[in-house]
């Protein structure tokens, strides 16, 4: 019978090999190309950040060529003594975070990094141009000077690993997709994906116009508020006929079920009952189209892909922001009006 485990019989993994011993812990499915485009929004979410926390970045724009992607931002410049910090480390439990960083992973540069061929990091700050290299996850040389320029903001740019990920080609419109569904949540934030830009100065209002373009629809409701140090964004809609509600949700920039969207679906049959003096029937969510976005310090979800948020606060929070922003809508607003002419 083997005796008992001893300091000695331990191995600790660090990056970047313990990410590319076991890349699907991080990255899920790596045959259908899933993998590649989740490194893709790692860096773009690092990009989302940044805008969220120093509102500073105008554009972000996805360039890709052949296995390679670029992701440029015009933001503050990463400080220069952060890029290791950010390229070199993470949380190794998927639905880690750090406090103010609201991407998903708390990764982030780190997995990209670490499953790239080739991973640079450019930097224009303080009137002066850096670039970091790296190869599989490690450094290549000392941070380069590359001189004076007048821009600010940071490049980076990747090619995946394919001793690791199998190839497969970027899927662009479903990258353009995910970026214009991005520029509603980061308003007024603006994404470029090969030369296509998305912009939706509105926020979810915006977005709700898209989701019902060619169908009519009166003025969609925009409603804003925090609870708790939850901060909440949603948009409601309803478009002529009996078409079946449409209810999304967002939480910390990802598109997911959970409390948030019971939460939508309750503070708007409650604000509801209160105008009609009675409980609507179950014809409030014919033709519903509805999309709410909750931000939360400390996100949980019920798998690595991230298919509900399980943060109970976020119904209650998101009920509240919801049937406020009815009642404050005064004794009309086109939706409600249109709304509550067919409940009648």
């Amino acid at each position: 019978m083997a005796g008992p485990y001893t300091p000695d019989d331990i191995t600790v993994i660090g990056l970047p090999e313990v990410v590319r011993r076991r890349p699907g812990m991080y990255l899920g499915d790596l045959a259908n190309g899933a993998g590649r485009h989740r490194m893709l929004w790692e860096v773009v979410g690092h990009a989302v950040d940044e805008h969220d926390r120093f509102g500073t970045t105008g554009h972000v724009r996805i360039t890709l060529e052949g296995d390679t992607a670029t992701v440029d931002t015009d933001g503050r410049g990463l400080p220069l003594d952060e890029v290791e910090l950010l390229a070199m480390r993470m949380n190794t439990h998927p639905q880690a975070r750090i406090p103010r960083v609201v991407h998903l992973v708390g990764a982030s540069l780190a997995l990209a990094n670490a499953l790239s061929s080739r991973f640079e990091i450019e930097i224009r700050r303080d009137g002066r141009a850096h670039v970091q290299r790296y190869e599989r996850g490690l450094g290549i040389g000392p941070l380069e000077d590359r001189g004076a320029t007048t821009r600010t903001g940071t490049r980076v740019t990747f090619e995946p690993d394919v001793t690791v990920l199998l190839p497969h080609p970027w899927d662009v419109a479903a990258i353009a997709a995910h970026a214009r569904e991005l520029a509603a949540l980061c308003a007024p934030l603006t994404f470029i994906v090969d030369g296509e830009a998305a912009c939706y100065p509105d926020g979810l209002a915006d977005h709700v116009r898209h989701l019902t373009r060619g169908r009519r629809i009166v003025e969609p409701l925009h409603v804003r508020g925090e609870v708790d140090g939850i901060r909440v964004e949603a948009a409601i809609a309803w478009v002529e006929g009996d078409a079946p509600a449409r209810l999304e949700g967002h939480v910390n920039f990802h598109r997911c079920t959970g409390a948030h969207v019971d939460g939508l679906r309750a503070g708007i049959r409650r604000a509801l009952a209160r105008r009609l003096g009675r409980q609507p029937t179950a014809g409030v969510e014919r033709g519903l189209v509805a999309v709410v976005h909750a931000v939360l310090a400390r996100a949980r979800f019920t798998s690595e892909r991230w298919d509900a948020c399980t943060n109970a606060e976020a119904g209650p929070a998101v009920q509240h922001v919801v049937e406020e922003g009815i009642d404050a809508a005064a004794t009309s607003h086109p939706t409600l009006d249109a709304l509550l002419a067919r409940l009648a």
